[in-house]
């Protein structure tokens, strides 16, 4: 099928958002087929469409919203002015299957796993209350963004994520319940001391929000003493797209543990965690 391509004004940033904007309800566009009904998940980079054929039976499909990076697009067009993302169809064996009724096509699309995670908001959202905070998360879809999104690659991370699981188990269980993967950070920022990491902050992605805030962070005593701050206006570079907020997670150090040099040749400083961003202090909102 023929994918008309959008065109933009002027060239500028392709933030997530003005894509969808000018993507949606656009390349709706099928052969033999009439549109019955487009459903949109919350944040509009997904939809389902229901079709009906010329002879009466219903189907539906499936797409979401790719964004090509600059070989692809160049490779896929020739236009400097054309937005680099399109509507991608991403299913199969949905598309083949046909039904009687609109109403069977739909209860049979509801059972899909797509729908399930992305679309079936109601039934994802889980209630979780640490301290005095509230949260409501889509479990589900929070794992789903830890299996894909990628991961820093120096030896500092690297070192992160050979023992963060072990070392720190009551962190990982406390992370497991919103559905995060301690070993997958988005970010973090960290100083080299003579034989380990002070891994200053560690940011991770939870997909969902708050619903009640704490003036102050949630602790842990995990064999070291972790401030876990919760923000849902932080700017970290994940790749999320819906709604999310993020903990970042600070005085966790990690004996240095590959099997090659640490970089660092310094002396062990020695931190006054007693002041600064260590200490307790009320969350401004």
């Amino acid at each position: 099928m023929h994918q008309r391509i959008l065109k933009r004004k002027r060239k500028k940033a392709y933030p997530i958002e003005e894509l969808v904007e000018a993507l949606y309800d656009k390349q709706l566009s099928f052969t033999d087929y009439e549109i019955v009904k487009v459903i949109y998940n919350s944040d509009k980079t997904k939809r389902f469409i229901i079709l009906k054929s010329s002879t009466g039976f219903y189907k539906y499909t499936y797409e979401e919203i790719c964004v090509l990076d600059e070989d692809e697009w160049k490779y896929c067009c020739d236009d400097a002015n054309a937005y680099p993302a399109l509507w991608e169809t991403r299913d199969k064996s949905s598309a083949a299957s046909f039904f009687g009724t609109e109403n069977e096509a739909f209860l049979s699309m509801k059972q899909e796993s797509e729908y399930i995670l992305h679309f079936d908001r109601e039934r994802n959202m889980k209630t979780i209350e640490k301290d005095d905070w509230k949260f409501s998360v889509d479990v589900e879809k929070t794992k789903a963004y830890y299996k894909t999104h990628s991961l820093c690659e120096c030896s500092n991370c690297r070192n992160f994520y050979a023992q963060i699981e072990e070392k720190l188990p009551k962190l990982k269980e406390f992370l497991s319940e919103f559905g995060v993967d301690v070993s997958k950070p988005d970010e973090s920022s960290s100083i080299e001391l003579e034989n380990s990491i002070d891994y200053l902050s560690v940011d991770y992605t939870v997909c969902g929000e708050i619903i009640e805030a704490s003036k102050y962070e949630i602790d842990i005593y995990d064999n070291l003493f972790l401030s876990i701050v919760v923000n849902d206006d932080f700017v970290c570079p994940n790749e999320q797209t819906g709604k999310f907020f993020t903990f970042s997670v600070f005085q966790i150090e990690l004996p240095w543990v590959l099997d090659e040099p640490l970089n660092s040749t310094v002396k062990k400083r020695v931190f006054d965690k007693s002041h600064g961003i260590f200490k307790k202090k009320s969350r401004s909102r």
